[in-house]
């Protein structure tokens, strides 16, 4: 059975809690999305009609996603899920990283936000 692409889930605010807490407040929102930071999904620790409670991904799983990805196919992948200052111009992981974040509904369906998720290094 297809679903409806509707409603819309919207993001309105992103809180960090902590490096391992993150807060979506929005409308929309349903058990059967889950929040991806760039190309990781993240553990969703709850989930209401109105937040999104989820663990983001480590700094290492995120910069591992960069050496993954062949560099055609990462460029169309970049532009969707990640922000422009994530292509490096060496081959050293960056220091900070932005990433999108974006909402999959369990059968697929890509919601994008507007907001961005800053991961740094503990350096």
């Amino acid at each position: 059975m297809i679903l409806p692409v509707s409603p819309f889930p919207l993001i309105n605010v992103v809180k960090t809690h902590s490096k391992i807490q993150v807060e979506l407040i929005g409308s929309n929102l349903s058990n059967n999305l889950i929040v991806w930071f760039g190309l990781t999904p993240s553990h969703n620790i709850l989930n209401s009609p109105e937040r999104i409670m989820c663990r983001p991904p480590s700094y290492t799983e995120i910069v591992s996603m960069y050496f993954f990805f062949p560099f055609p196919q990462f460029l169309f992948l970049t532009y969707f899920f990640f922000s422009a200052d994530f292509f490096p111009n060496n081959p050293n992981p960056p220091k900070r990283v932005n990433v999108n974040i974006v909402l999959v509904r369990s059968d697929g369906v890509i919601y994008p936000t507007p907001h961005e998720f800053t991961y740094t290094t503990d350096e």
